[in-house]
């Protein structure tokens, strides 16, 4: 009896085992993650979306279902990003309208573009940036470069955009950071 006893409890040991790394893998598949669902109908916004962080996220989105709406500077690597997104995912609504967050009229643009297009937007991704810039350089409205790309260009954009973000019941705004406050020139890093 007391192998039979034993043995069960390896099936069981075993069965538990199976079911756990099923239910994990579900998990991680986005079964549970509202985040990872089906976003079929949502209309995400990213800016810089044409590399890095921003391309990922934009791929996973549109793997989803989402709309994606990608700004950026560089028009050709753009648009080899978008049909790039398109043929992996088969999902064509994914756009490109240029975007340069350090000129004021070009975000109004940018804004412009999706309000004439889109009821609401359900995702906003504040993504594109510089880095570390050479010298300092200042925008055309006298603003340092990295200022007013990495804080007053999103800013401005999210709020010509508030309308329509406001529309949405599921609303996501997610401001993308780094870690560069933490580098210390004298320790390297």
């Amino acid at each position: 009896m007391t192998e039979n006893n034993n043995n069960n409890r390896v099936f069981l040991v075993g069965f538990l085992a199976v079911v756990g790394i099923a239910l994990l893998k579900r998990h991680y598949r986005g079964t549970f993650s509202p985040a990872l669902r089906n976003l079929n109908g949502y209309v995400a916004v990213i800016t810089g979306g044409n590399e890095g962080i921003g391309k990922e996220t934009a791929y996973i989105l549109a793997n989803k279902g989402c709309t994606i709406i990608m700004g950026s500077r560089n028009r050709l690597k753009s648009e080899e990003v978008v049909r790039e997104i398109r043929k992996a995912t088969r999902n064509e609504n994914v756009f490109y309208f240029p975007l340069d967050l350090s000129s004021k009229s070009s975000i109004e643009r940018f804004a412009e573009f999706i309000q004439n297009r889109y009821a609401r937007v359900d995702i906003l991704i504040n993504n594109a940036a510089v880095m570390a810039l050479p010298e300092r350089v200042l925008n055309q409205n006298g603003h340092e470069m990295h200022m007013a790309v990495n804080h007053l260009g999103h800013f401005y954009l999210t709020s010509l955009l508030w309308t329509l973000l406001k529309r949405s019941s599921r609303l996501r705004i997610i401001n993308v950071s780094a870690l560069a406050h933490k580098m210390n020139p004298q320790r390297g890093i």
